[in-house]
């Protein structure tokens, strides 16, 4: 998410509202309160999860949002791979 996003609690819950009932989005911010990058979406019901991944990839304020589910941080994977040129 971009970071420049202006209250982006309220644009996350209308984006993933159309998924179904939003119980919180909690937007991660550093100790300055300047926002990471990225939230978290809580539903009401499992279900809602699956519609809110296909969401994954659409933009909000023409930027990509990029939708994957919650899981441990030890069992994560990044997602981007950057090729740095360096040997």
């Amino acid at each position: 998410m971009s970071y420049g996003v202006e209250d982006p609690e309220s644009k996350l819950k209308t984006m993933f509202g159309c998924c179904g009932d939003v119980v919180s989005v909690r937007v991660v911010r550093d100790h300055k309160a300047k926002m990471r990058g990225f939230a978290f979406v809580t539903f009401r019901e499992t279900d809602h999860v699956e519609r809110a991944l296909k969401l994954d990839r659409q933009p909000l304020e023409g930027r990509p949002l990029y939708v994957s589910r919650n899981t441990e941080k030890s069992n994560r994977t990044k997602v981007f791979k950057y090729d740095t040129g360096i040997e």
